[in-house]
């Protein structure tokens, strides 16, 4: 049979008084301290066993020292060792422990050191001073540690430490049979400070080392797609955050890095050459006993799903419950994509539940959860928060319903999840449009502090969203032979511009005739007010044009620069007057103007065709009324709480 050694020491500090001549040395018992403890062996509990430390004077005197077990059941002693007539070796170790531990002092019986929550304590005292069921004390106490294998922290014990510091858990790292408590560094942390303690294998009467630590668990990066939107440059950038999809590691993510960030009009409608998979459909309660429970696995044609698993959460703890292999590969049911049923028993009906499917190297996938959200706490999906499908099935649903994934896609979150509604296990949903995807792929790169390297990879959908800027130029033309002239869209042009350049020219009209009118009218917005000191008064707009114009047909609307709506409008009347050269104005009290910054007018004809829309103090896009969707033309000068009276733009 195997039996362990112990790597580390729980230790006793004492302060040590060294008389040092040529001739001789005197150690005391004042620097001793508890090294290290293994309350939990392989097997029946055999090598047991509590090491002291003098912090390597060695041989040093025991004298007037009693070791003390407390059991955390009732706070009372249950065990004690007066140590009089013992001393540490030549290297400074005292061992007390079961028969088999390797160079054991002071032999105690199998199993006699509990496993926790319960403590261990040295004092200056005598044997006789602590019978069994005494009562915890600190009076004369030089050192202690409180310990446990997954118990809760045991406060009538943990007066016997310094305030702060804490009980020790032997199982840690989930090895509690094969590793000791042990200070480490050795001899380290000082008397009643269990702070330094770590777990390791046992090293009984030597110094505790320091475990080797390696981590080789590459990090778990999960990707979702986004979408870049191009700029007025016609650039577009995107950042990890919009990216990662709660990638996680054992130890913690160092840095995550893409590939590519950067995008350009050239990327618009890029086919993209990138595998999907994604949980489809899923049914997990009706009514009756369950029948036929299912999770559906849908995504690219040819995909070969042997290396694939799900794992279904317990939302009450987060831990796996259930771990189901896939296998088969997706058929091709139209345009490149098909699904696969996997039809699993015992499935658990929430509330909450999840499950996750995981792909190749324990890369999860997906997460979703339904009957609420959770966060798994073991598995591959550990450290991850799910997300709620937001549909579920109650025991009333009829057999043969499921919940699915409906609407226009080419992917798993593009779609949204329906029901109950009558299952399809196998096929592409009723009511669902995969579409083959299109975009620029690029990979999430994530790198661990300990050099470990994991991937994925995401679709970037770049769209231009921003509209020409339309600039219209006045132009003469003249009629043929037949009274007739036909012009081109692109001859109005007067500097029009798009980030990603304009490819086609349309004009609403491109012949025209003798019959045209050629005497030409021009109306615009030639002066406002809306702002000065105190009070706003006299408020104003004021309309030029070509004499002769009535204006009981047009009105200026009044547009707030926060949300692009019309707060306001006012009809206009009367006719331009000539006050020269064919020209003229009219002015019209408009109270209650906005102030900006920005906000804006329309002037538009017959309460549809907008003549002109300036904004003051900024730029804004309309979003209702006669100019919504346009975006206003800043007049550049404003006024102030400032302005004079009578002042105006």
């Amino acid at each position: 049979m195997l039996t362990k050694t112990h790597t580390m020491k729980s230790l006793l500090y004492y302060s040590i008084c060294l008389l040092i001549s040529p001739f001789s040395q005197q150690v005391t018992s004042a620097n001793i301290i508890i090294n290290e403890i293994d309350c939990d062996t392989e097997g029946t509990d055999n090598m047991e066993f509590v090491e002291l430390y003098d912090g390597g004077a060695g041989n040093t005197s025991l004298n007037g020292l009693v070791v003390v077990f407390f059991n955390g059941y009732n706070d009372l002693s249950y065990s004690s060792f007066d140590l009089d007539g013992y001393s540490t070796d030549t290297s400074g170790y005292f061992v007390l422990g079961n028969s088999l531990v390797p160079g054991v002092d002071l032999i105690f019986p199998n199993r006699r050191l509990q496993n926790g929550a319960d403590a261990v304590a040295l004092y200056e005292a005598d044997g006789t001073d602590f019978p069994s069921g005494t009562a915890v004390t600190t009076l004369n106490i030089l050192d202690a540690i409180v310990y446990a294998t997954d118990d809760a922290d045991d406060p009538g014990l943990l007066i016997l430490l310094n305030i702060g510091e804490p009980q020790v858990n032997e199982n840690m790292f989930n090895e509690k049979v094969s590793h000791s408590v042990q200070r480490m560094p050795n001899g380290s942390g000082g008397f009643r400070n269990t702070s330094t303690y770590f777990a390791g294998y046992p090293t009984p009467d030597a110094i505790n080392k320091q475990p080797v630590v390696i981590d080789t668990i590459a990090p778990n990066i999960v990707c979702k797609d986004g979408i870049a939107y191009l700029g007025k440059d016609g650039t577009a950038s995107i950042f990890v955050s919009e990216i990662d999809n709660g990638s996680s590691d054992n130890c913690g993510i160092d840095r995550l890095t893409l590939s590519r960030s950067s995008f350009s009009c050239s990327d618009l409608g890029a086919a993209a050459d990138i595998d999907k998979v994604w949980v489809n459909e899923i049914h997990y309660d009706n009514e009756g006993p369950d029948v036929g429970e299912f999770v559906e696995i849908a995504g690219t044609a040819g995909i070969d799903l042997s290396g694939y698993n799900l794992l279904f959460y317990n939302g009450s703890n987060g831990k796996v419950y259930m771990d189901s292999p896939l296998s088969g590969v997706i058929d091709n049911e139209k345009d490149g994509f098909g699904a696969l049923p996997f039809f699993i028993p015992d499935i658990q009906n929430g509330t909450p539940d999840g499950v996750a499917l995981v792909g190749h190297e324990n890369a999860v996938i997906e997460f979703i959860s339904y009957e609420g959200g959770l966060t798994a706490t073991n598995g591959a999906a550990m450290g991850m928060s799910s997300a709620s499908i937001g549909v579920s099935e109650p025991s009333s649903t009829t057999v043969g319903y499921s919940l699915q994934r409906t609407g226009v896609g080419s992917g798993g979150g593009e779609f949204i999840w329906d029901g109950p509604i009558t299952g399809s296990p196998g096929s592409i949903n009723t009511g669902q449009e995969v579409k083959s995807p299109s975009g620029v792929v690029i990979t999430l790169t994530g790198e661990d502090i300990n050099g470990n390297v994991g991937s994925c990879r995401a679709l970037v959908t770049v769209l231009d969203s921003i509209k020409p800027t339309a600039v219209c130029t006045d132009i003469n033309v003249y009629v043929d032979a037949g009274g007739q002239v036909t012009i081109e869209p692109a001859a109005l042009d007067g500097g029009s511009a798009d980030n990603c350049g304009i490819i086609d020219w349309q004009a609403g009209r491109t012949i025209f005739s003798c019959s045209e009118i050629i005497v030409h009218e021009a109306l615009w917005i030639n002066e406002l007010h809306y702002d000065n000191a105190g009070g706003d008064i006299n408020e104003f707009i004021e309309i030029a044009g070509t004499a002769g114009i009535s204006l009981g047909n047009f009105e200026v609307y009044l547009y707030n620069g926060t949300n692009g709506a019309v707060y306001g409008s006012s009809p206009l009347s009367g006719v331009i007057p000539d006050e020269g050269n064919g020209y003229g104005a009219l002015y019209f009290l408009i109270p209650d103007m906005q102030n900006g910054a920005p906000d804006g007018i329309a002037l538009v004809e017959d309460g549809r065709h907008l003549v002109e829309f300036i904004s003051y103090e900024g730029s804004i896009l309309a979003t209702g009324g006669p100019a919504a969707g346009v975006g206003s033309t800043d007049i550049i000068v404003d006024e102030s709480s400032s302005t004079p009276i009578g002042f105006s733009l």
